[in-house]
């Protein structure tokens, strides 16, 4: 048993493998198939049965699958084609739940990829053919750079920060703690687009296209820090420390750079777990894409906020004059 193209198919012990898309020839000999007839099978007149043998072949095709480019980034079209073999039915699944059903023929299935995952066509002949096709992340791209802390703002004393987001109204004289001499509130506000795609393998799936910040982030400071008029301000310095030496302190502390800080641990936490690099990854069908990026970004922005909640150290002066004041001796 053999082909008459063996880059098309090959035989081994009867077992018929294709190689790659085309047609071949099989043929098959066995050359012990048995021939009776009525003048061999009697006593003494020969050998019985005779061998004379029987040869066959036929004609087969190979299909194959072949979708290019692949790997391709995410965003961009793929085109996948069968050879060899005419398609009764294409599908795609990323094994986790994104399964898409397609055409039922055609020889190509093209589109936009988001998800990576399994291309499926099945064959008139019975053949199951499939491509692992690969997406990557994209990079640099616009509209989904890293997303920064914005610059801390000195703001007035319990002032609206950003959207729902404000800062308490502190009052003097502060108390021995340090919220009471400054705060801050980070005010996280974001916006996206996001791209559905309507061909293809990833038909009725939807990606982001861009992510856009608008947050700030305040910090305030007790108005007997900031009002010379006030008593606790004017019973600071001489032989107690300085309103700026205090001013100093708390600013450290909410915002000062390296840290720590709140400032700066709500950095870190977005270089390490970036909100825009969350929205790159986010893949889900279109009806159900929003309450995926919302949770997908959201959960960066929280993990941030959970990070300056933090309290760094409080690096308040000594002998802060508190009332009732004290005079220098």
């Amino acid at each position: 048993m053999g082909s008459n193209n063996t880059g098309i198919a090959t035989v081994n012990s009867g077992l018929v493998s294709g190689q790659s898309a085309g047609a071949a020839q099989i043929n098959s000999l066995d050359s012990n198939e048995p021939l009776y007839t009525p003048y061999a099978c009697y006593p003494l007149a020969g050998v019985c049965p005779l061998n004379s043998g029987v040869q066959a072949q036929a004609p087969g095709a190979v299909g194959r699958l072949l979708c290019a480019p692949n790997p391709l980034v995410r965003g961009n079209t793929i085109t996948c084609t069968v050879t060899g073999d005419s398609v009764v039915s294409w599908s795609f699944s990323n094994g986790t739940g994104l399964n898409v059903t397609g055409p039922s023929s055609g020889s190509t299935w093209s589109g936009t990829m988001a998800a990576s995952g399994t291309v499926t066509a099945m064959g008139a002949k019975g053949e199951t053919l499939t491509s692992m096709v690969t997406v990557t992340a994209r990079v640099g791209a616009p509209g989904l750079s890293p997303i920064s802390l914005p610059a801390a703002q000195l703001m007035a004393n319990g002032s609206r920060v950003n959207g729902n987001t404000t800062l308490p109204t502190l009052t003097s004289p502060p108390g021995g703690n340090e919220e009471a001499f400054g705060y801050y509130a980070w005010g996280y506000v974001y916006s996206y687009q996001y791209s559905p795609i309507g061909a293809g393998p990833n038909q009725g799936l939807a990606y982001l296209t861009s992510v856009t910040d608008s947050s700030a982030f305040g910090w305030e400071l007790n108005p007997g820090l900031t009002n010379p008029s006030d008593p606790f301000y004017q019973h600071q310095g001489n032989c107690f420390p300085t309103v700026q030496q205090i001013v100093n302190a708390v600013q450290a502390h909410e915002i000062g750079q390296p840290g720590p800080s709140h400032y700066s641990e709500a950095a870190a936490s977005l270089q390490s777990n970036n909100p825009a690099t969350a929205a790159e990854a986010v893949v889900a069908a279109s009806a159900s894409f929003q309450q995926a990026a919302n949770s997908a970004i959201g959960a960066a922005y929280q993990a941030a906020a959970n990070a300056a909640a933090f309290e760094p150290p409080l690096n308040l002066p000594s002998n802060i004059n508190y009332p009732p004041y004290r005079t220098c001796p």
